[in-house]
């Protein structure tokens, strides 16, 4: 179900999102809209992130509701360790494939790039090469009692999970955007906080 309400600048009806993700409203955008029958504030809902170069959008204007940032490994300071976000105690995911011309939809585990699933006499399972990028930040989530948190996601079936911003920020690339993830996290009550949304 679309989410839509009145840009404030100009009166435009405007979509800003499905359900409780508000893919085309940033969480320092919400003065900016009519609240759409329900505070916008409310736990629960999830907003893009403040990506520097959307700047000059306004809400509900061209944004890609897809887009995410890669968790990038960096290197430990004190050891020289190349460190890599990972969530591989997360419960697996699903992947959809399909040949059209067959008929035939397959519905894959997805360990988050950790392994491949075991083949059988049916089905078998090769490697040919694999990302080394597995996980991405994909929106935050307005937490009850504690306020902003990082939303990760699968780059391959999509799994999305809640974490912690002391295990997202090292990864983020983007000198600007991270400023203002850290800003979200100085805001947090517990910021330490982590488990599965």
């Amino acid at each position: 179900m679309g989410e839509y309400t009145t840009r404030k600048s100009d009166n435009a009806h405007i979509k800003i999102g499905t359900c409780n993700a508000m893919y085309y409203l940033r969480w320092d955008d919400i003065d900016k809209v009519e609240s759409p029958g329900y505070d916008l504030r409310s736990p629960g809902l999830w907003f893009r992130l403040p990506f520097p170069d959307e700047d000059k959008l306004r809400p509900g204007d061209g944004y890609d509701y897809e887009r995410a940032v890669p968790l990038i490994p960096y290197e430990d300071k004190d050891t020289g360790e190349r460190i890599a976000f990972d969530l591989s105690d997360v419960e697996e995911g699903i992947v959809q494939m399909h040949h059209w011309g067959l008929g035939m939809l397959l519905n894959v585990n997805c360990y988050h790039g950790s392994r491949l699933p075991e083949s059988n006499n049916e089905i078998k399972v090769f490697g040919n090469g694999r990302s080394h990028l597995n996980w991405e930040l994909y929106m935050v989530k307005n937490h009850e009692g504690i306020g902003l948190l990082p939303i990760v996601r699968c780059m391959h079936c999509r799994t999305t999970i809640r974490t912690t911003w002391a295990a997202v920020l090292p990864h983020i690339t983007d000198r600007t955007l991270r400023d203002r993830l850290t800003d979200y996290a100085a805001q947090c009550i517990v910021p330490a906080l982590e488990d599965q949304q």
